[in-house]
């Protein structure tokens, strides 16, 4: 690639990595609940690419975003957490800071497993991709319901998370929602983000075991 061509591709891509289309074999590699641009509170999971060549130790990232406006985003979230074996039934659905989701997300991360993933870029924008989850390790000893064929994406026009995306100056390209909907480019993000704070779990009384988790035997 010549000098010039290379300083085109530069000036249209910002020099961030492009992961190509493709399926990957991947390793949760961490998570973050903290609150979006728009002040919504999200969790954000990192996978780690594990396949030989360009994209090897590459991560992805996949954001739920927890809005009304948008309620397809958690319910993707919470499809992910009962294949891998969560009792959704278990969980405290009334508690703002999800202490329950994040519990069992730390209980997966520590179970390592391998996931397979589907990446479709965005054909607008590059920098922006879906992630579809292929193969998910039940690690969970909740029941997990077959995943049924996936039904076409509904569109969400009017999604109010747009620019949502890559707000913490990463070099890997950030998550788009389904393919019909169209985003742009995040703007600068701001210096510093406010995180959703975890609330402090009362001390357990002395001498009494520990409560068990849904998914744990």
């Amino acid at each position: 690639m010549s000098f010039a061509d290379r300083a085109k591709e530069h000036r249209q891509n910002g020099g961030a990595f492009r992961f190509p289309a493709g399926e990957y074999n991947t390793r949760i590699k961490g998570w973050e609940f903290k609150l979006s641009k728009k002040k919504n509170p999200m969790f954000v999971l990192e996978w780690k690419v594990l396949d030989k060549g360009p994209c090897k130790n590459k991560t992805m990232k996949d954001r739920f975003i927890i809005s009304a406006q948008a309620e397809w985003q958690f319910d993707a979230l919470l499809v992910l957490l009962e294949d891998f074996g969560i009792d959704l039934n278990g969980l405290d659905d009334k508690d703002p800071q999800f202490q329950d989701i994040q519990d069992a997300l730390d209980y997966i991360e520590g179970k390592a497993p391998t996931v397979k993933v589907e990446l479709t870029p965005q054909e607008e924008d590059p920098r922006y991709y879906r992630v579809k989850y292929l193969e998910v390790p039940k690690v969970g000893e909740g029941s997990s319901t077959a995943a049924a064929e996936d039904p076409a994406d509904p569109e969400d026009p009017a999604d109010p998370e747009d620019g949502e995306d890559g707000e913490d100056g990463e070099d890997e390209p950030p998550v788009t929602p389904p393919p019909a909907q169209t985003r742009k480019p995040a703007s600068t993000p701001a210096a510093s983000k406010p995180a959703a704070a975890a609330p402090s779990k009362p001390a357990a009384a002395a001498g009494a075991a520990p409560k068990k988790k849904p998914w744990e035997k």
